[in-house]
């Protein structure tokens, strides 16, 4: 098998990178607005034949199991959510990144979330917890 090697991509990667997203238009959903987000970088794959692919990466901001206090009137929730998601942009305004998200469990959070511009997004938001995966010098070779 042959090794691949990962870099960050260069201009000299970007006519390719273009081309590329554009034959796979059907399926990677291509948002261009990432260019946008300070936080934005690409990745390119590549072995001893060239290169295999890129991998465009942002950091996003996560939200996490809202915890409102029982029996709290839907109002009070909604001003203090509101008033977190304001938190949350100016934060992510000041750290460059793009993007928040979350995962709606119920109908009344998720017609709150798109209240506040959020979108609902096609198809299933996959996770990686970090802390379970092995280092880079424990993975076969």
């Amino acid at each position: 098998m042959k090794r691949v090697k990962v870099r960050e991509a260069e201009c000299r990667d970007l006519k390719e990178f273009g081309e590329w997203l554009y034959a796979n238009r059907k399926l990677n959903h291509f948002d261009p607005n990432i260019f946008g987000y300070k936080s934005t970088r690409i990745l390119a794959a590549e072995d001893r034949d060239g290169l295999v692919l890129f991998l465009p990466y942002q950091m996003v901001l996560m939200t996490d199991s809202l915890a409102p206090k029982p029996g709290v009137s839907k109002l009070k929730k909604g001003l203090a959510l509101r008033e977190c998601i304001y938190s949350l942009i100016d934060h992510a305004r000041e750290s460059g990144i793009g993007e928040i998200y979350f995962v709606a469990t119920d109908k009344e959070t998720e017609d709150f979330a798109v209240s506040q511009k959020y979108e609902v997004i096609e198809g299933k938001l996959m996770r990686l917890t970090v802390s379970t995966f092995p280092e880079r010098n424990s993975r076969p070779q």
